[in-house]
């Protein structure tokens, strides 16, 4: 508009502005926010999400027969290891 506003909101026939402003009264106060509670951030998600994981993949996933008591008692299966180890 190049300094001429006034002539071109008088030609759209728009009301005239006064040539100074309050600028209080011109810029509304900040709104406060919705919510009350903190907003995470994406790090603050990616820091949990990364906990989950390393959380899932700390647990063991053992099959069905390791759980199961052992067949052959501990003194037995050492005298096998030191037996395959001799050779």
């Amino acid at each position: 508009i190049e300094g001429r506003w006034k002539a071109v909101r008088a030609s759209l026939d728009l009301p005239p502005l006064p040539d100074t402003i309050n600028p209080s009264a011109a810029i509304p106060p900040p709104s406060p926010p919705l919510r009350t509670g903190k907003l995470p951030s994406r790090f603050d998600l990616r820091r949990k999400r990364a906990e989950a994981d390393l959380q899932s993949k700390s647990r063991l996933h053992l099959a069905v027969d390791v759980r199961d008591a052992p067949r052959i008692s501990v003194q037995a299966l050492a005298a096998s290891f030191r037996r395959s180890c001799s050779y």
